[in-house]
């Protein structure tokens, strides 16, 4: 799971790493990977350097988009909403603090996640 959230420097394991978290999502989670979302928000809030954090946020971009598109996941979705909300809430606000470029990226995709995760709880 480690390699899965760590950021690599080369540009075509990047994308094979992505398309693993994809099917991840897609076929086995959560059943055969119930601690995945777990293990991401641990990297997130106890990441000791920026890559760890942007890969992981990533990571957990993934999961959340490929839950969002499928209604067989909707419980899934509002459990990984549950476990991720106070934690990116925390991130976002660290990067709005020390906000660069790069941290630019990272808040993209974390309101990317917020924007799925709080859609799916309006009502229609």
């Amino acid at each position: 799971l480690d390699m899965l959230t760590r950021q690599w420097g080369n540009k075509s394991l990047t994308l094979i790493i992505r398309e693993i978290i994809h099917l991840i999502a897609e076929i086995d989670y959560p059943d055969r990977w119930p601690d995945i979302v777990p293990t991401i928000v641990t990297n997130i809030t106890c990441a000791a350097d920026f890559n760890t954090v942007a890969s992981s946020v990533e990571a957990l971009k993934a999961i959340t988009s490929v839950c969002g598109r499928s209604l067989s996941h909707e419980v899934t979705l509002s459990n990984l909403s549950n476990k991720t909300f106070i934690p990116l809430l925390e991130l976002s606000g660290k990067l709005f603090a020390n906000y660069t470029p790069e941290t630019q990226t990272i808040l993209v995709s974390v309101f990317k996640i917020f924007n799925l995760t709080v859609f799916y709880h309006m009502p229609n």
